[in-house]
């Protein structure tokens, strides 16, 4: 009895730990809220042939998306100029994700706090595209760190009603070290 009740422990073992393994050696994966302007962006740019993409697994990773985005950029699509100033504009966020433009060890981190107007405070010669105003961003070789507001406005009027809807709120992802990543997005969403 007590070599059976050990193999049933061995293989327990074995079968969870396999099951496991592949998240405690993997990168961090933060994705992208399905809400985000970014997708369709990214579907009409595999629609032009810029890039490939399997648009039927959702969300996407940050740095899947930041990787596809630079793709992009680098190859022409049609004479879009509309298409190329879209993917400009998101590259200005997600380019933070790609590898090239985090401090090396030993370079003092990235540090901003409400300074659109400045660009990148350090290493600004890391970036391809003066980076997206965020709120707060902070990045060293450990750790990363962004919180951005959310906040938008609709009014719709005719004939017979007005339709107001406002939401405001807040979204941040983080990456600590090199298995563990987090975000967060809160939405306040009032309709009259």
């Amino acid at each position: 009895m007590r070599g059976a009740a050990w193999l049933y422990y061995s293989l327990f073992l074995i079968f969870f730990g396999t099951l496991f393994l592949p998240e405690a050696v993997a990168q961090p994966v933060v994705y992208q809220p399905l809400q985000s302007g970014v997708y369709e962006l990214l579907d009409e740019l595999a629609a032009e042939g810029a890039i490939e993409l399997n648009s039927a697994v959702k969300p996407y990773t940050r740095h899947f998306i930041a990787q596809k985005l630079k793709q992009a950029k680098d190859m022409p699509t049609s004479n879009s100029k509309r298409l190329a100033r879209e993917v400009e504009y998101y590259l200005r966020d997600f380019q933070k994700e790609l590898p090239e433009f985090a401090p090396k060890p030993g370079e003092a981190p990235y540090k901003r706090l409400f300074t659109p107007w400045l660009g990148p405070i350090l290493h600004p010669e890391n970036y391809d595209l003066p980076p997206r105003f965020d709120a707060l961003f902070y990045r060293d070789s450990l750790f990363t760190f962004t919180l951005n507001p959310i906040a938008g406005l609709r009014f719709v009027a005719n004939d017979q009603n007005n339709t107001f809807h406002r939401w405001t709120g807040a979204e941040a992802w983080a990456y600590i070290g090199p298995h563990f990543g987090i975000s967060a997005s809160y939405r306040d969403n009032r309709q009259r």
